[in-house]
């Protein structure tokens, strides 16, 4: 029979090298902030040893779950791996604030940096600690929600790989990326998506290989005006679209569909095993 004992004793029989992979993994995922680590380390002396030796458990801050004091008590025990950070201007600008005053002094020693957006500089609710040319010579991974501002652009990122941006059409910044994730929803009061400023970045990514689209609703776009809409992407290899919404896409209005914005995509690389089309309504 298993009982509280029964499991107490098997973890104590446990190699610590054991123990540590377990920890690993209920840690994970490792780059996305929780306390689940700090919950780890208060289970016993010996959890807390074991926790302490394994820096890549300590990596994820987050304004949502850590103080500026437990951030930098996490850079501490990452030992140089590599810092995820994020914020959430919306709900908590005073610990975003705080929290990207203690850690932009060690802004090189980012892995993925994830921000929103959502006021601008003058609001008092305002984040500005992060418009700054911050130099991120680890970043590999930038994710951006409803920055209208493209704040990312000032940032000096060598060594981006990959990139999501959701509720914002992105301006061309970098020619490195390799993977890409966008997400667009409805505009408020029936705003339509400049679909060509989609373009103009896509062109600006010739290394892609990964290229994932989520459009929440019908997709109302302005007409695209470009004298060649084509969009060429040489390395593409997967290409994700799902396309979730009440009803059949209208094709009377005055505007682009997704379905035009997806047949100007050339992408020679790209095989019928690697396009997943999740196109429909739901």
């Amino acid at each position: 029979r298993i009982t509280p004992e029964f499991l107490g004793k098997g973890l104590a029989s446990l190699p610590d090298d054991v123990l540590a992979i377990i920890m690993e993994l209920a840690a994970e995922p490792l780059e996305r902030s929780t306390m689940r680590v700090q919950d780890l380390a208060e289970v016993s002396r010996r959890f807390r040893a074991i926790a302490l030796k394994l820096p890549r458990i300590w990596c994820a801050v987050s304004s949502n779950t850590h103080s500026p004091e437990q951030a930098l008590i996490y850079l501490e025990r990452s030992r140089n791996k590599g810092l995820h950070v994020s914020f959430q201007e919306l709900y908590n600008p005073h610990h975003s604030r705080d929290l990207l005053r203690a850690l932009i002094p060690f802004a090189s020693q980012w892995r993925s940096f994830s921000y929103t957006g959502y006021y601008p500089p003058t609001h008092p609710s305002g984040v500005t600690e992060h418009r700054i040319p911050l130099q991120l010579p680890r970043l590999e991974h930038l994710s951006v929600r409803t920055d209208m501002h493209h704040v990312y652009r000032e940032y000096s990122m060598p060594n981006l790989r990959s990139a999501t941006f959701i509720h914002i059409i992105p301006v061309p910044f970098s020619s490195t990326l390799t993977h890409l994730a966008v997400k667009l929803d409805s505009l408020v009061d029936g705003g339509l998506w400049d679909i060509d400023g989609l373009r103009r970045f896509l062109r600006s990514t010739p290394l892609l290989v990964e290229l994932r689209l989520l459009f929440e609703s019908e997709l109302h776009t302005l007409v695209c005006d470009l004298l060649d809409p084509e969009v060429l992407l040489p390395e593409l290899k997967t290409l994700s679209i799902a396309i979730a919404c009440d009803h059949e896409e209208d094709s009377e209005g005055d505007w682009e569909l997704a379905t035009d914005f997806l047949k100007t995509i050339r992408a020679p690389s790209l095989t019928p095993e690697g396009a997943e089309d999740q196109e429909g309504t739901v």
